[in-house]
């Protein structure tokens, strides 16, 4: 609405054969009206209860563009921000054109694990960034750097493309009444796969995780082809009892783990670690790949060899509850 019937239109667009890194996407020229562009967000923020995350977001445009958190789809009001839990912190920049800055959530507890964006807005246009999962790992202190994840499946090569294999999962975590046992998910596919966790076949919800009773929590492996999620549960109790599997999807397909049977033993302490039972599986075996015996040529077996042979086992066992 600023501009006239007669002014010129003003198209905008990436030439094919313009770079793609952040940093170009605005053009060599400065001053040119353009609707707002999100040049960087991270994916994913994890961080320790008690410390303090931000969430750094760069967008460009011109006019400069008027930037807006949300907060699970809603936005942050000046009600939070009064609170001083949370504060909006505009950062220096060297490119022209261009907005930055920080939310910063103080203290991180429970109610702070959520998705969060940005929507940049100026007379031109607006737009949305893809959501930054913020997540609480108990295990990390106050004091412990948080952990920022960037997208990165642009590096990749498109000829690298592959559907998601689960590399690695345990068959069985045994801990006593009150302990934390973890399940570890290892996973490798390019573009990386998004990984859904499932209790009993159904997904693990976020309220379920908004509680702190259940995390789920990114484990860095260097790695641009796989993605490493470790699922926490505190304080286990009867109704943690359970199968849980790992669901790995990516634009080329999708794959779930076998399941891992979380059990409790009451001869276990709520302090005793966790016992962790995991397929001896070679990791380039594939289903369907195991090398078979060859029919017709006998196993070389030791001259002592013999048959197994029941040694002793009790007909009953009786105790106290307890």
């Amino acid at each position: 609405r600023t501009m006239g019937p007669r002014d010129e239109p003003i198209i905008t667009g990436l030439d094919s054969q313009a770079p793609k890194e952040a940093k170009d996407l605005v053009g060599p020229k400065t001053g040119v009206p353009g609707a707002p562009t999100v040049v960087k967000m991270p994916d994913q923020v994890v961080a320790g209860p008690g410390s303090s995350p931000q969430i750094v977001a760069e967008v460009a445009g011109k006019p400069e563009p008027k930037l807006t958190w949300l907060k699970d789809g809603r936005p942050i009001t000046e009600r939070d921000l009064k609170l001083g839990h949370v504060e909006i912190v505009d950062l220096p920049t060297d490119q022209p054109d261009t907005v930055k800055q920080a939310l910063k959530i103080n203290d991180l507890r429970p109610t702070d694990v959520a998705d969060y964006q940005v929507k940049a807005e100026n007379p031109l246009g607006e737009v949305e960034s893809q959501p930054t999962h913020v997540k609480l790992d108990r295990s990390m202190s106050l004091r412990d750097k948080p952990i920022v994840s960037p997208a990165d499946e642009a590096e990749v090569p498109s000829g690298d493309q592959r559907a998601p294999e689960i590399v690695s999962a345990p068959s069985e975590v045994v801990a006593g009444r009150g302990g934390s046992p973890v399940i570890e998910a290892e996973v490798s596919g390019l573009p990386k796969p998004e990984l859904t966790w499932l209790k009993d076949g159904q997904p693990i919800s976020d309220r379920d995780l908004r509680t702190g009773h259940v995390e789920i929590v990114d484990v860095p492996t260097g790695k641009p082809d796989t993605v490493k999620q470790a699922l926490k549960i505190h304080d286990l109790r009867p109704t943690d009892v359970a199968d849980y599997q790992v669901k790995a999807e990516n634009p080329l397909g999708s794959v779930e783990s076998q399941p891992t049977s979380v059990k409790i033993d009451r001869s276990l302490s709520s302090t005793d670690e966790p016992i962790v039972k995991v397929l001896d599986v070679p990791a380039s075996s594939r289903p369907g790949e195991l090398e078979q015996p060859k029919k017709g040529a006998p196993a070389e077996l030791p001259e002592d060899a013999f048959a197994p042979t029941i040694v002793s086992v009790p007909e009953e066992v009786v105790a106290g509850r307890g």
